[in-house]
């Protein structure tokens, strides 16, 4: 009786262990390449966008066709880790529409959770001027994860920069749009308003190389945003953009080489000036009170 006993419970023991080792083929492998790991896309644009080349420097409006290149070409470089698959997609908005008129795929891979990096070349003029967002989408097993970039096709090119500390700003400009009459360039400063003195500066419509006077406004050392506004014969704003970050910086204040003592000081012409304004009535003040004396005497 003893040894059916154990012959029964050899033969149930057995049996656990064949259906356990069954269930345990069964189930879905994990892959470790992905565990412990995060799903991350990250992406940005690969150079400025357009590129103009003005071969020129014109000074005042152009009579004669002057060479230029604006590169409508867009590369967009993303890298991504643990994803599979990974698409890419671009919407594009014409300037002035509330709308998108494409939104498509672009790009669809999969990179089986291995690091990736691509680079997205666009060529622009398959779509016209206006706002375009470029999206990058990745699946993984520690999630979902995406990340975008936006940036502008205008045939509005502006091109701000101080070739020197201390000097004004040069401004480029051009303009490819027969409907547009003039253009109006404001100085923005880091909070947004427009800087006294460079609020509104008229420009026709075409290709301009235009100085800023920033020094004859006082404008400090900083960082601001040139912003070119254009306008039709009616005086209607054209629905197209061009902004340009400057950083700026002033020329220094005048100060006078005294050498010697003095020169340790670092006062400014207007510090001596004052100082020779006060020494001048201090010292007539004391020979005007000397003479007094003299004269009371004599009496």
């Amino acid at each position: 009786m003893e040894k059916t006993r154990k012959k029964i419970l050899g033969f149930v023991c057995l049996a656990a262990t064949v259906i356990i080792t069954i269930i345990a083929a069964n189930i879905p492998s994990v892959n470790t390449s992905a565990v412990g790991t995060t799903t991350k896309i990250t992406m940005r644009v690969v150079g400025h966008l357009p590129n103009v080349s003005i071969t020129e420097s014109p000074t005042s409006v152009i009579e004669t066709p002057v060479p230029i290149v604006i590169t409508p070409n867009q590369a967009i470089k993303f890298i991504c880790e643990n994803v599979d698959p990974v698409n890419a997609g671009i919407v594009y908005r014409p300037f002035g529409e509330t709308n998108p008129t494409v939104s498509q795929e672009i790009f669809s891979s999969h990179e089986d959770y291995q690091p990736c990096e691509h680079l997205l070349n666009l060529n622009l003029d398959d779509y016209g001027y206006g706002n375009f967002i470029v999206n990058v989408q990745g699946d993984g097993d520690s999630g979902f994860d995406e990340d975008s970039v936006t940036f502008d096709y205008s045939s509005l090119v502006i091109d701000a920069n101080q070739e020197e500390p201390g000097e004004d700003p040069i401004v480029k400009l051009y303009y490819d749009d027969e409907v547009v009459d003039k253009i109006i360039v404001t100085v923005l400063d880091e909070n947004g308003d427009p800087v006294p003195g460079l609020e509104e500066i008229e420009v026709p419509s075409g290709t301009h190389e235009i100085e800023l006077p920033f020094a004859d406004n006082d404008v400090p050392s900083g960082n601001y945003t040139v912003k070119a506004t254009p306008y039709d014969e009616d005086g209607n704003i054209v629905p197209n953009k061009a902004e340009d970050d400057l950083t700026y910086i002033a020329p220094d204040l005048e100060v006078p080489n005294t050498g010697g003592p003095l020169g340790m000081l670092n006062l400014s012409r207007s510090d001596y000036i004052m100082t020779g304004i006060i020494v001048t009535i201090v010292s007539a003040a004391g020979a005007l009170f000397f003479l007094s004396k003299k004269s009371n005497k004599k009496r």
